[in-house]
């Protein structure tokens, strides 16, 4: 089983390194194996300061940041599609015939609405397994 700090060492060796030596520690830069054990002891030793650093060194930081940032658009568009009077459709522009094509657009969006939500599930999986991890990890 690999553990966050293996896959963090083995895929940013010089990231690893600059946050175990930023530690007093010196880095094994040889073998991304130790490199990773000694993440895990700098993270034991040190607890939460190291997990931020491991984070901003992580190798899928760009799932974070596409996280927080799909969070934070989906509250400001709640916040400007309130209208405080129940209904669905704030701009009353409720279209009455479509035609074939209008159909069509209709069906892709609704599609790539459903693709958006299903990613941002996945993302909230993954980024929820990750946490859990690093919650586990601190305990011991």
């Amino acid at each position: 089983m690999i553990t966050i700090y293996d896959y963090v060492a083995s895929k940013n060796p010089k990231g690893a390194a600059k946050v175990i030596s930023s530690f007093g520690m010196n880095p094994v830069r040889t073998n991304a194996r130790e490199l990773g054990k000694q993440l895990g002891y700098c993270a034991k030793r040190n607890g939460g300061e190291v997990l931020r650093r491991i984070v901003l060194i992580h190798p899928d930081r760009q799932l974070f940041d596409f996280e927080r940032k799909q969070i934070e658009e989906k509250k400001e568009k709640e916040m400007s599609n309130a209208s405080g009077c129940g209904c669905s459709n704030a701009s009353g522009n409720e279209p009455t015939v479509i035609g074939g094509s209008d159909l069509e657009k209709e069906m892709l969006k609704l599609n790539s609405e459903k693709d958006s939500k299903l990613l941002t599930q996945n993302n909230l999986v993954i980024g929820g397994i990750i946490v859990l991890g690093l919650a586990i990890i601190m305990k011991k």
